[in-house]
């Protein structure tokens, strides 16, 4: 019978009788220590003497006699800055395969500082403008509040509330100031920024405040108002691109000066719809893409609309061919109650491909004999129309044969 035995320790004999050999095996155990940092204060850390093993759990110690002068203990961690984990007294981690080194971490402490309240208001303003800028100053009551620690206080240099506070600016305003106040700035064609300082027996309390002057605004340039070409009471607006702008406000108005609405568009030339032959006026502001005015409100441009469009309709008269005699120029014509952008394509007989012409006649040679049919499109401002007819080509003159039309 086989027999094995293990000792769990830094050290296991094992053997096995049955084969008489015997097998010593050294296993090598890790091992790590726990040191703790004070991190910028003074006094003694705490010491940690245990020596731990992989995997075993570690029990964070407390401050010891360690202090800093103005701060409180705040704990441990890992990086002096106290990134990661903050570990308290008494909490726990598991032990890794290296040494661990902890570091205080610290908290200024603010007991019986001077406490300031500073503004300015506003605290944004055009180029020239004021700001008011408001401060007031107490101490801040010491953190202990046992009536031994308030008698010892009292007396003592360090956290009185009766004590004298000297306060201090600088940067974009300097001197000495009391311990509340107000004060205007003027002029301000810049950023500025405010700095109060003030302190008492305890330290030192700095607060900031800033002031920002906003951006002179840009004009619109070349803005134009014109009766469009299209019909029904449209008019053409345009003006040079802004930079920076990611859409611009057009405000239509009566002529009255009543607002009739407002058209948000990224193009820098648009058409807007009105009442036929009706005058209106317009205005521009130009913004960029949070939403902030880069533009002051344009000049105002006025226009009147255009007309209304007519009706192309159905009206069309189908068109009559004249004097289409062999290998002679003939003439299609067609009529219709177009009157605004009308073109003619044209298409059927001896046309191979349509032909378009802003005319309602076209010439036409046709060298073979027989009935030729042709078709037109007529479109306009107020629609289409559709016209065909045919004639036929001789070899004397003859005028066109039967028409219809269609929309």
């Amino acid at each position: 019978m086989e027999k094995k035995y293990n000792y769990d320790s830094p050290y296991a004999l094992s053997f096995q009788p049955s084969n008489a050999t015997f097998t010593i095996n050294v296993q090598s155990l890790s091992t790590s220590t726990v040191s703790y940092d004070a991190n910028g204060g003074t006094g003694t850390p705490p010491t940690d003497t245990t020596v731990y093993a992989d995997g075993s759990t570690v029990t964070v110690l407390g401050q010891g006699s360690m202090s800093k002068a103005g701060n409180t203990f705040a704990g441990w961690a890992t990086s002096t800055a106290g990134t990661g984990t903050i570990y308290k007294a008494g909490n726990t981690f598991v032990m890794g395969a290296t040494n661990v080194t902890l570091y205080a971490q610290w908290t200024e402490s603010t007991a019986g500082m001077p406490v300031i309240n500073f503004s300015a208001n506003p605290p944004t303003v055009s180029s020239g403008g004021s700001t008011t800028l408001t401060w007031s100053v107490t101490s801040s009551p010491v953190a202990n509040s046992s009536f031994i620690s308030r008698l010892i206080s009292l007396f003592s240099t360090n956290a009185s509330a009766a004590d004298t506070i000297t306060c201090v600016a600088s940067y974009d305003w300097t001197g000495t100031k009391p311990n509340s106040g107000s004060e205007v700035q003027q002029n301000i064609t810049s950023d500025k920024h405010y700095q109060l300082s003030c302190s008492n027996s305890v330290g030192t309390t700095t607060r900031n405040v800033y002031v920002s002057v906003e951006s002179p605004l840009g004009n619109i340039q070349n803005l134009t108002a014109s009766k469009s070409n299209d019909c029904g009471g449209k008019i053409k607006l345009s003006w040079t691109p802004y930079l920076g702008a990611s859409n611009y406000i057009v405000s239509q108005y009566n002529t009255d000066g009543t607002l009739i609405g407002n058209i948000s568009t990224s193009s820098t030339s648009i058409v807007i719809s009105g009442t036929a032959t009706t005058s209106y006026s317009f205005t521009v502001e130009a913004y960029n893409a949070s939403g902030n005015a880069l533009t002051n409100v344009s000049n105002t441009v006025t226009a009147t609309s255009s007309g209304a469009c007519p009706n192309v309709g159905g009206e069309c008269t189908i068109l009559s061919g004249t004097g289409f005699v062999l290998n002679q120029t003939g003439t299609w014509t067609v009529t219709s109650s177009c009157s605004l952008n009308c073109s003619y394509e044209w298409s059927g007989a001896g046309i191979s491909s349509p032909i378009k012409t802003a005319e309602n006649t076209l010439n036409k040679i046709y060298t073979t004999l027989g009935v030729k049919n042709i078709r037109v499109t007529i479109t306009g401002d107020g629609g289409a129309a559709y016209c065909s007819g045919g004639v036929t080509a001789t070899t004397t003159i003859r005028q066109g044969g039967s028409d219809t039309h269609e929309r």
